[in-house]
């Protein structure tokens, strides 16, 4: 039987993001972290060939970090400030007012949607009642609306299947 040490089968803690007091523990964790972040840029743009850039300054330095180069990364930024004008030129941006405008249009079609499939079903169900046949009823017998949504349903029926036959 084999045990395990939980010390090392455990997840890391949560880090608790706030300011770091002592100097040398903040100074050591932008070491490690640039590092990271860095080591990580690299790897996107590596795995999903994108352009990216990372610029760090740094507490007690008198030149920020920059990856990969300041002049890759001053071009990379030169494009980025030029997007917001050409923003309307990309398929799928939408203003907060288009994308509203949208999903109530969405909205309003299910709506429809679902108040014919409504109105069918209160048809049909209404439909299933004993024939005139075998009642031997009259249509005097029938009220105005349980004739006019037979009508309604005949008639779309006919629409749907003139679509279907086209």
């Amino acid at each position: 039987m084999r045990i395990l040490n939980w010390d090392y089968a455990m997840a890391r803690k949560k880090v608790n993001l706030q300011w770091i007091s002592n100097k040398a523990t903040r100074r050591a964790t932008l070491k490690n972290r640039k590092a990271s972040l860095l080591n990580k840029t690299s790897e996107l743009v590596t795995l999903c060939g994108i352009k990216a850039c990372v610029v760090v300054y740094g507490e007690a330095e008198s030149q920020p970090n920059v990856w990969p180069s300041i002049p890759e990364a001053t071009q990379l930024l030169n494009n980025f400030n030029v997007v917001p004008d050409n923003l309307g030129n990309y398929k799928k941006t939408l203003s907060q007012q288009d994308f509203l405008r949208g999903r109530i249009s969405s909205l309003h079609d299910m709506l429809v949607k679902s108040d014919l499939e409504s109105h069918e079903h209160d048809t049909i169900s209404s439909s299933k009642r004993p024939s005139l046949a075998t009642t031997q009823a009259s249509l005097v017998t029938l009220t105005r609306s349980s004739l006019t949504s037979t009508h309604w349903l005949r008639g779309r029926s006919r629409t749907w299947s003139n679509v279907s036959i086209e």
